[in-house]
């Protein structure tokens, strides 16, 4: 049974996640994510999302059945088994 405990997002977190999980097993554009949360896609902004997709790919390392993947160029796909 996969741990069962309760985990805190923050607000930009949840974001990121949600635009993902709307788009399950599909790709979402990283410039899609950058100006629909951030309202631009600069240098810095794309910086601070690899870091919010960092985060959330830490908390789902210990599922084998859900993962967040770099689609090299283009974005990111939230892979569900």
């Amino acid at each position: 049974m996969p741990d069962s405990r309760e985990i805190s997002l923050t607000v930009r977190e949840s974001e990121v996640l949600d635009r993902l999980a709307g788009n399950i097993n599909r790709v979402v554009k990283k410039k899609d994510i950058l100006l629909a949360l951030w309202g631009n896609d600069d240098y810095f902004n794309g910086k601070s999302l690899e870091v919010f997709i960092s985060r959330l790919r830490r908390l789902f390392k210990v599922s084998e059945q859900v993962s967040i993947e770099n689609v090299y160029g283009l974005g990111y796909i939230l892979k569900v088994k």
